[in-house]
């Protein structure tokens, strides 16, 4: 394997995603990118037009991926990463952006914190990259 990306969105099953890569990115000699998807509120339906001028004005892109890297920063903390790793914070939409990470990529590591179906656990960002990713995804439940 040539690259691991590993979805990082702060969640239990994302540091368990996080660790999971980390030793198989050592396992395989693969290079391992941490990769935070922060979504700009005012993208999300609805609250964009809701929100004040001056409350969207206090969101700068800076703050959106600092909030990013300290997601990262403390799951790469939590999963006592051992190994080399990379990591990239990318204002824009979780799914769609891990697909595109993917063409770059030998796997996809996600954290599933999704509701239960047919004894799947997998929410909707999950469930769009298995269905478009370029790349093997590997899901991890938040609990073994």
């Amino acid at each position: 394997m040539d690259r691991i990306v590993v979805g990082v969105d702060g969640s239990a099953a994302s540091v368990r995603a996080t660790q999971w890569a980390s030793s198989e990115a050592q396992r395989s000699g693969a290079a391992l990118l941490l990769l935070c998807v922060i979504e700009n509120p005012a993208t999300w339906a609805g609250v964009g037009a809701a929100m004040s001028p001056s409350a969207m004005e206090s969101i700068s892109d800076d703050d959106l991926k600092a909030s990013g890297a300290a997601i990262i920063a403390e799951a790469a903390s939590q999963a006592n990463l051992g190994g080399e790793f990379t990591t990239e914070t990318v204002i824009g939409f979780p799914g769609e952006t891990l697909v595109n990470a993917s063409r770059e990529a030998s796997l996809l590591v996600l954290g599933a914190e999704g509701h239960r179906v047919r004894s799947a656990l997998l929410g909707s960002v999950a469930m769009h990259c298995v269905h478009h990713s370029a790349c093997p995804v590997v899901i991890m439940p938040r609990e073994a």
